[in-house]
This record gives C-alpha cells, sequence and structure tokens, in this order.
C-alpha cells in the first residue's frame, strides 16, 4: 500500500486527484501534521475518505461557493457521471434573525456550472444554517463530498464537517491543488458559510 510519505511525493507524477484514509485526529482543532503537508504539498486536489460510500444512493455536495467547495463539487459531479447518481447540491437556508437570505442563487449557478462540465443534473436542497442542521440534512446520503474550510490551517476542518464526520453518512474531504479545476471560478464573489458566528457577523 502506499505511504502518505510516499503520497507527498506526488508532485513527481501526473495525477489528478490523491484519495487517502482518514486519520486519526482530523476532527481535532487542527489538522493533523502528515495531512496538513499533504495539503501544502500536492499539486493535486486531496480526498481525505471516511466510511464507505453507498451507492446508489444520492452524492450530496455542501455548497458555500469556497475555493474548496469547487473542488469537491468536481470530484463529485464525476462520480455522478461515473456511478448514474443523484447529485444534491446542499446550501444554507435563510436565517431570520440575521436577515441572511438563503443560497438558492449561488446552487443555481453552482447547477449551470456542472451541467455544462459533466451534463449531470442537479437537485437543490436548503438546510438550518448550523452544523446540526447540515448534518441532519445529508444522513441519507451516499456519500458527503465537502470541501474543506478555507481557514483550515488555523480552525482545522471547522465545526460543520466535524458534525458530518460524526453523522451516519460516509464523508469524502477536499482540498483543492494549485493545478486549475474544470469548475471553479478564478474569484468567487458570492459565499456562504456553515458558521452561525460568520451568518451574523455579515449582511
Amino acid at each position: 500500500a502506499t505511504t502518505r510519505a510516499e503520497l507527498l511525493e506526488v508532485d513527481s507524477y501526473a495525477v489528478d486527484l490523491v484519495l487517502t484514509d482518514s486519520v486519526e485526529g482530523v476532527d481535532g482543532e487542527h489538522v493533523p501534521d502528515e495531512l496538513a503537508a499533504l495539503f501544502e504539498r500536492s499539486p493535486a486536489d486531496v480526498g481525505v475518505v471516511s466510511g464507505t460510500p453507498r451507492f446508489p444512493y444520492g452524492i450530496f455536495v455542501p455548497f458555500g461557493g469556497g475555493e474548496h467547495d469547487w473542488a469537491a463539487l468536481e470530484l463529485a459531479a464525476w462520480l455522478a457521471a461515473a456511478e448514474d447518481a443523484e447529485l444534491v447540491l446542499v446550501g444554507t437556508g435563510s436565517d431570520m434573525q440575521s436577515g441572511r437570505r438563503d443560497a438558492s442563487r449561488l446552487l443555481a449557478h453552482a447547477a449551470v456550472a456542472v451541467q455544462r462540465l459533466a451534463g449531470v443534473p442537479t437537485r437543490p436542497m436548503l438546510a438550518p444554517p448550523s452544523p446540526e442542521g447540515l448534518r441532519d440534512a445529508v444522513e441519507s446520503a451516499g456519500v458527503v463530498i465537502v470541501g474543506v474550510i478555507d481557514s483550515w490551517r488555523t480552525g482545522g476542518i471547522g465545526d460543520a464537517r466535524r458534525a458530518l464526520l460524526a453523522g451516519g453518512a460516509p464523508v469524502v474531504l477536499v482540498h483543492r491543488g494549485p493545478r486549475p479545476g474544470g469548475l471553479a471560478p478564478t474569484e468567487s464573489r458570492t459565499r456562504f458559510s456553515w458558521t452561525l458566528d460568520y451568518l451574523q457577523a455579515v449582511s
């Protein structure tokens, strides 16, 4: 079997995606050193797999518009095409207290990009804007593919991803490498977060 140390030499190979099993402590305050080194050094996207995907159940993608979310969506689109599985885009619902609108428009833009890239139709879903709401929304998924948060170096994988790992569905955490992907725009101006603190801090 390939070791993670060997995977750190992935820049020697023309690969588009590196898949590795989850590691102990991935849900801690900080990403474990070996995994963080892989994120930093891999020119390809990295997928960290926890659990075994259950097909033909749907592929769920919690999507907030961050750079790693786009990489997760690209992986999910190709997998959905290969498995003839349903692709479900999950976004945040509106938050009445903060006046934050829901992510319907963002999901619509992402759905168009997926259709153009892979010819895969998507189904939108809005979930309560909390880690627990997200976890409950995706519990029936065959696999959940989700990007790591942009601030993973200081914040670990984030509360929403920790909630997903603690739920019942298999999860693939995705880190985008520097190689250009097929979906991500050069700049994503509209982003949504699964943390209540963020939702209450922005207008």
